[in-house]
């Protein structure tokens, strides 16, 4: 890999397999795709793409330089209420947890999609 990528860092393998939310009859297959995204950090934000947006990372929400992240999406001002998740349940191994966390995390993402266009 070189220097400077940071895709899938937060992410510890402890062994090469396939990861059991991939064929975990407990999500559907949007929810696996979804999950992907979030855990190689894919979805279309401006941090996960900084290379396209330089010295605009920043989400236009807040005044005081909050970057728009996928950890920043759920308690965005712009999601009409907030969602309170635990965002490393996502990123772990325990599928229950995983399926908790996603469902929470589609409901802010969806709304957050639907009104920013980056």
């Amino acid at each position: 890999m070189k220097d400077g990528h940071q895709k899938g860092k937060k992410i510890v393998f402890n062994r090469l397999k396939m990861n059991q939310y991939f064929s975990s009859p407990q999500l559907s297959t949007n929810e696996s795709k979804l999950l992907f995204k979030i855990r190689t950090e894919m979805l279309n934000l401006k941090k996960n793409f900084s290379h396209f947006y330089k010295d605009n990372l920043f989400c236009q929400y807040y005044p005081n330089n909050v970057l728009q992240s996928q950890e920043h999406i759920p308690i965005c001002k712009a999601i009409k209420e907030k969602i309170y998740l635990n965002y490393e349940d996502l990123l772990g191994s325990n599928v229950p947890k995983i399926k908790i966390a996603l469902g929470k995390y589609k409901i802010a993402w969806d709304q957050w999609s639907t009104i920013n266009c980056n």
